[in-house]
């Protein structure tokens, strides 16, 4: 067995909110969206992993609060209406959320490929919306479907760069936003180190999301769900200087303040961490 590589703590990285979803979706789909009358799958529209997002304006009148029901969710759905997050629902729980619209809103649903079942009688598992979006019994029509070209996107950020504008980064819920990108460069090598070495990413008071290191997708954390809380990084995918990360943030950041937005990199993986029972 070949002796373990040495690891460095790189120590803590500043981050920046670099665009919301919204602000950089014409970047994230640069041919823009497909359009179908009903939803359909990432596989039929050629994506195998990641998220896409699908869009519909309401065309009925509801009077009060209301039942949307996404029966057909594959794995995870952020809902969103007017650009403002409402709830979020998952396979695994109740794919309904009682929302409040008005005809000719828009409603958005962020959807998240978490992975697939490979055995059994659910071997085919297809991801995105399966089936009929419906809103108090009535089947939703006319969708736009976005195929978000996450890796593309992000391996072409550039260090310590942020875009010219406001961030759209409304709340509904103190607990949830618009997905939105964050990034930062991590610390330079100490001079007595020439040569980048492993190191482990910690996520402590991110949400949900996936990380980037240098354009290369080092996966999804979710550290309230736990045990992992770390992502390792590979000393081959890093420099002696420049490293640019960049997140990509589902739900809520710890950037209240500046002082909170950041993350660390630390010599050791964190992959049996104690998590709340209701998990």
């Amino acid at each position: 067995m070949p002796p373990a590589t040495q690891k460095l703590a790189y120590g803590q990285t500043q981050l920046t909110a670099y665009g919301s979803l919204y602000d950089v979706l014409d970047k994230l789909t640069p041919y823009g969206p497909i359009k179908t009358d009903y939803p359909i799958t990432m596989e039929a529209m050629q994506q195998n992993f990641g998220y896409m997002m699908y869009r519909t304006t309401i065309a009925i009148t509801v009077k009060n609060t209301t039942l949307l029901d996404i029966p057909g969710i594959k794995d995870q759905g952020y809902i969103i209406i007017n650009k403002v997050p409402m709830g979020i629902v998952n396979r695994n729980k109740p794919t309904g959320l009682n929302v409040t619209v008005s005809k000719g809103d828009i409603l958005d649903i962020v959807v998240g490929n978490q992975g697939r079942i490979n055995y059994g009688s659910l071997i085919a598992d297809m991801k995105g919306i399966i089936s009929n979006v419906t809103l108090g019994g009535t089947i939703l029509k006319g969708f736009e479907i976005y195929s978000l070209q996450l890796d593309e996107f992000v391996s072409n950020i550039k260090p310590k760069s942020v875009l010219g504008f406001a961030i759209t980064r409304p709340r509904h819920q103190a607990q949830l936003s618009v997905p939105t990108l964050y990034t930062g460069t991590m610390p330079d090598l100490p001079p007595d180190i020439t040569q980048p070495r492993d190191t482990f990413l910690k996520m402590s008071g991110w949400t949900k999301g996936q990380a980037f290191i240098n354009g290369f997708n080092l996966g999804r954390y979710w550290p309230a769900r736990g045990p992992q809380i770390t992502l390792y990084v590979p000393a081959t995918i890093l420099k002696p200087k420049d490293n640019v990360i960049v997140l990509f943030e589902l739900e809520t950041a710890p950037c209240n303040t500046a002082s909170s937005c950041t993350v660390d990199f630390i010599d050791r993986a964190i992959l049996n961490a104690t998590v709340p029972s209701k998990h």
